[in-house]
């Protein structure tokens, strides 16, 4: 996923589709929530 600034990458491997999608989308969301979290200490 593109952000100003940045690129937020996510890999997982799993046994089907949808627990990988799952675990994958979990992870990004823990990635945007840090970032948001930096960006507002910044100000």
């Amino acid at each position: 996923v593109s952000v100003p600034g940045d690129s937020l990458v996510v890999k997982k491997q799993c046994k089907t589709f949808e627990e990988g999608t799952d675990l994958a989308v979990a992870s990004l969301e823990r990635q945007l929530k840090k970032r948001k979290e930096k960006l507002r200490a910044h100000l």
